[in-house]
């Protein structure tokens, strides 16, 4: 995948976090080098611990079972050049996914709920987003940095600017995974409102509202606060990347 696909000022805000977080760390907190390298090793044990709780309490996706899901995933693991994760099928009443691990192998976790609510287009859109994170580095950082921001409201909110536009970034490489707008939109609806109610969504219409309100979006400060966009505003940098990039693929 070309570094090209990140979204502007994903690695400027990384870098930036970083470094106010040990500045912090150090001027106002004290925090010893020892310190931060026990916390990270903490957080990275921590993390160790919950691929294996997800191994032990989830089914796993093979050849031999959910072989359509396997099939996926092999094919785009191939395509970005990564080692396919292990991945799980996990009951959960949300439509969720997502890859933690800082090495090889990541482990990549689908709920129930979105396998059960998304057709295949849909779920090649999402695991290609995910696959996304490992590929562009943001799971391992992610496991790297956590400790930095725990607890400290500031460097939260700073650390939140990168997560939103690494979020950016794998919607990207999920659009390139799918190549079907539409598809790619219907899933992030049902992210947002589940199956049922999705049902009543016009994605034309729902686009046209988007590219008419975005100004207004922006103004609302309380995406400041999350780490991922709002899911509006996510629909809309999917569709202006398929504008920039329908006449090269």
């Amino acid at each position: 995948m070309n570094s090209g696909l990140r979204y502007r000022g994903e690695n400027f805000h990384l870098a930036l976090a970083i470094i106010l977080a040990l500045i912090l760390s150090y001027a106002l907190f004290e925090i010893s080098t020892w310190l931060l390298i026990a916390l990270i090793i903490i957080q990275l044990v921590y993390i160790l611990l919950i691929q294996k709780q997800i191994q032990g309490n989830s089914l796993r996706i093979n050849q031999y079972q959910f072989s359509d899901i396997h099939d996926i995933i092999i094919v785009l693991s191939k395509k970005m050049h990564i080692e396919p994760p292990d991945s799980y099928i996990s009951f959960d009443p949300h439509i969720n996914a997502f890859v933690m691990g800082f090495k090889k192998p990541f482990t990549l976790v689908l709920t129930s709920a979105l396998v059960e609510s998304m057709d295949k287009d849909e779920v090649t859109y999402i695991i290609g987003h995910e696959l996304g994170h490992i590929r562009m580095h943001h799971a391992a950082f992610k496991s790297l940095v956590t400790p930095l921001d725990r607890g400290i409201p500031l460097l939260s909110f700073l650390f939140n600017a990168w997560l939103r536009r690494s979020e950016y970034t794998s919607d990207r490489i999920g659009f390139l995974s799918s190549l079907k707008r539409d598809k790619c939109i219907s899933s992030l609806v049902k992210l947002a409102v589940g199956k049922e109610l999705s049902k009543d969504i016009d994605i034309d219409d729902l686009v046209d509202q988007i590219n008419v309100s975005y100004d207004e979006q922006m103004e609302k400060f309380g995406e400041l606060l999350l780490d991922h966009p709002y899911i509006t505003n996510r629909i809309f940098h999917l569709v202006q990347f398929h504008h920039v990039t329908k006449d090269k693929i």
